[in-house]
């Protein structure tokens, strides 16, 4: 069975993270191909020599760059964060997911996804 809340707020969670070390969203972070020359990291430049990939042209450390945007970052990333865990237990409690897990039942999707 899929549920639904859990995975989107783990995604949501996963991105703010990305956002907060690497000032990228998740999907640039895990499929781009090239680095655009600023403090945006991508996961290929993680994983090979970063300075060829083009962070800020390879002036500073990786770990200066992962510095400065958390630096720059974490207001947004933490209120991302307190979102991301907040808001499943307010669409419950206001009783969303049971109107949406019933919606599914009728459909015949209810033994696949869940709210």
């Amino acid at each position: 069975m899929i549920k639904v809340i859990p995975a989107v707020a783990g995604l949501i969670s996963a991105s703010a993270l990305t956002s907060l070390f690497f000032n990228n969203n998740l999907k640039d972070f895990l499929m781009n191909t090239t680095g655009d020359g600023s403090s945006r990291i991508t996961m290929r430049e993680l994983l090979g020599n970063y300075a060829n990939y083009g962070i800020g042209g390879g002036s500073k450390s990786l770990g200066e760059y992962i510095k400065d945007n958390v630096m720059n970052n974490w207001v947004t990333a933490a209120g991302t964060l307190v979102a991301a865990k907040a808001i499943p237990k307010i669409v419950q409690k206001v009783g969303i997911t049971s109107q949406a897990n019933k919606l599914s039942k009728s459909i015949g999707l209810g033994s696949i996804v869940q709210l």
